[in-house]
């Protein structure tokens, strides 16, 4: 009887161990990813549900619970007061409870997960911001800067079309151009020249909306599109 119940007990442990890598394949990332996708979309106010893939590596890692990254795929719409072609979160490593999250039916984080997040917002959107906040049209995006058109500045008698080249940087809460190169013909401008074309170039807008979970740390050019870059975190 004894050795009848032991039998009972070992049979019962390698059907639930069988039972918690079967879950742990099938249900577990799912599990995660619906989570982690609520998540995201509480923390940045959005409309739609994001897209979650969830990663182990190597594959057997998600018997323990260990994710090596992920990515979360928003899609185009708009964030922080502006019409976004697409946002991504890289997703940092993290772990899960195995046992409590399968037998719970809930995820059961070990350690908090955050990511980093990109933005990408296209020529257009920042062409109608800038003309909407500061009446400046002309806008481009081009080499790694914002470029503004000028109009026709008088140069020695003749109307001429200036060309102001910057960059886009963060600071704060809002998106500011720095000018850094004012041009004719590919001609650098004397600096009284200068000094007056770009008293007609300033130009900063607001980002808005940014929750306490999400910090934003940088803005760049890139091809035809400003690239907002940070982390976010509390996504357990």
């Amino acid at each position: 009887m004894l050795f009848a119940g032991l039998g009972v007990v070992a049979l019962g442990a390698v059907a639930v161990g069988v039972f918690l890598v079967i879950a742990s394949y099938t249900f577990l990332p799912g599990f995660v990813s619906e989570r982690i996708a609520d998540r995201v979309q509480e923390e940045l106010g959005l409309e739609r549900t994001p897209e979650v893939t969830v990663r182990s590596d190597p594959p057997t890692d998600i018997l323990r619970g260990r994710f090596s990254d992920g990515t979360v795929d928003i899609g185009p719409g708009e964030i922080w007061g502006f019409e976004v072609e697409r946002i991504l979160v890289d997703l940092d490593p993290f772990d899960v409870d195995v046992p409590a999250s399968v037998l719970r039916r809930e995820v059961v984080y070990s350690n908090p997960t955050g990511g980093t997040l990109e933005a990408e917002v296209p020529e257009r959107e920042i062409a109608r911001i800038a003309s909407e906040e500061a009446g400046i049209e002309g806008i481009s995006l081009e080499d790694g800067s914002l470029v503004v058109e000028q109009a026709p500045e008088i140069i020695g008698g003749v109307d001429l079309p200036v060309r102001v080249a910057g960059d886009v940087s963060l600071r704060g809460e809002s998106l500011v151009y720095e000018p850094e190169t004012v041009e004719v013909a590919g001609v650098a401008l004397p600096q009284n020249v200068r000094e007056r074309v770009l008293e007609g170039v300033d130009l900063a807008f607001p980002v808005e909306g940014v929750t306490d979970g999400v910090e934003l740390q940088e803005a760049e050019v890139v091809g035809e599109r400003l690239v907002l870059r940070g982390e976010v975190e509390g996504l357990s």
